[in-house]
Formats: structure tokens, sequence, C-alpha cells
């Protein structure tokens, strides 16, 4: 399949979308998709994928066909329709199989999941490698190393690296989490495009106003601008005070 637009529903809640009815198979399954969209970036795109009794959202390649060229953006998946109160999916919010690549994952909120909020390869988290050149689900893409997140006089300022591919673009975003949180993102804070040296090596700094509450724990993904890979999350770093 190809082209398929996926919007404004609630997949696995009720018409509230407070609480689970759940599919068994998992929310949303694009198999063998290419070129589609799910949600988008109008609140009437955005769909509310949770309490479903396995994934949220499955990517994967069937038949010798491959699932690329994807975009999710914009939805709620693992929570109510308020965005903020849980209702996880049983399994990973977003599970990216090993045979599926350049698949974009942006805006989301995805959140109190099972398993991890973005699992490329359906193996849990992949630990980051160096250059970035081992292959996978979303080529299994380095996601974005948080080395402090302080707030002071009214901003917030998140700092931190990343190695990947040499000499290109990634778009990094930032999120938002209570504290505790790894390797989810509730609340999207904003993004910054940044591009590797020669070694594969960028360190970035993004700032923020309203400063974000001491204790919250930011979270980043990074995704290939060139090619559309989204990494899973990061570990948390948590806002401290300058």
């Amino acid at each position: 399949m190809t082209n398929v637009r996926i919007e404004g529903n609630y997949i696995g809640t009720n018409r509230a979308g407070t609480s689970a009815l759940g599919n068994s198979a998992g929310g949303v399954v694009l198999l063998a998709t290419t070129n589609s969209t799910v949600g988008g970036t109008s609140l009437a795109s955005r769909n509310l994928i949770s309490g479903n009794q396995r994934s949220g959202v499955a990517i994967a390649s069937s038949g010798g066909n491959i699932a690329e060229d994807n975009k999710l953006q914009g939805n709620l998946i693992g929570t109510q329709k308020d965005g903020s109160s849980a209702l996880g999916n049983a399994f990973d919010g977003v599970v990216v199989f090993n045979d599926a690549v350049g698949n974009r994952i942006l805006s989301n909120s995805i959140f109190s999941n099972g398993d991890e909020g973005i699992d490329l390869g359906a193996n849990g988290p992949t630990p980051n490698d160096l250059g970035d050149t081992d292959t996978g689900g979303n080529r299994l893409q380095n996601f974005p190393e948080l080395s402090s997140a302080k707030s002071i006089s009214g901003t917030t300022t998140i700092e931190g690296t990343l190695n990947s591919r040499p000499k290109k673009l990634y778009t990094i975003e930032f999120f938002s989490n209570p504290p505790g949180t790894e390797f989810e993102g509730r609340t999207v804070i904003g993004q910054k495009v940044v591009s590797t040296n020669i070694n594969g090596n960028v360190s970035f700094s993004f700032s923020r106003s309203p400063a974000l509450a001491v204790g919250r724990q930011i979270t980043a993904t990074a995704t290939r601008n060139a090619t559309g890979d989204t990494s899973g999350y990061s570990a948390g770093q948590e806002v401290t005070a300058s």
C-alpha cells in the first residue's frame, strides 16, 4: 500500500478517549506500506492511539515489500484524549521492525506505554554505535546524548551531542516529561537542525522560554533529514537550577 492517510481517529479507546477498549493485535499496523501518514500537523489530523493490547503503532515489511518513507506526526500514543493522563499500550508506543527504514516519527506525545516509547528492531533500547553504521529498523539511527538541562532567568537551556553519519543534517526534537522518565516523550518543546562534522559529531544547545520546572526530565530524538530515519528516545536528563 502507498499514500495511505490515517487521521482523526480514536484507536483502542472509547469515544470519550478516556478508557481502553483495545485491539488485540495492536493499534495501527503499517505493513509493507510506503509514503503514508498517520496523523498530521493539525489537531483535526491527530490520532489517539492508546489502550491497545500490543504496540500502539507497528511498522514492518512483508513478502519482500519494504515499509519505508512513512510519517507519524502529532499523535497521542499511550495517553488519554487530554494528552496527560495515562492510557498506555501494552507493548511499545511505536515499534519499527528491522526491515523497515526511513520512517519519520515527529512531534508525537508517546508516553506511559508498557515497553519503549520508540523501539527500533523490536528488542528494547538500542545502544548508540560509533559512526552509526549498524543496520536495522530505521537504520538503528543513533539518539542524541543529553549532558545538561538548566533553568535560569525564565529560560531552560539544553545541551548535548550527537554522533551519527558524517556531514549530514539531523533534526533534534526535545521533549519534557515527569520526573524519572526515560526513553519516552510526553510533551514536545521544540526542535533544532544540526549538521555533523567530518567525524560524524555535533554538539548542540537549545533554549526555550518559559523555563521548565526543576526536576522535569528532558528526552530527545534525532531524525536524519535526508532519509527520514528517526531514532528512539534518549535517556532522561533532569532539569536543574543553574
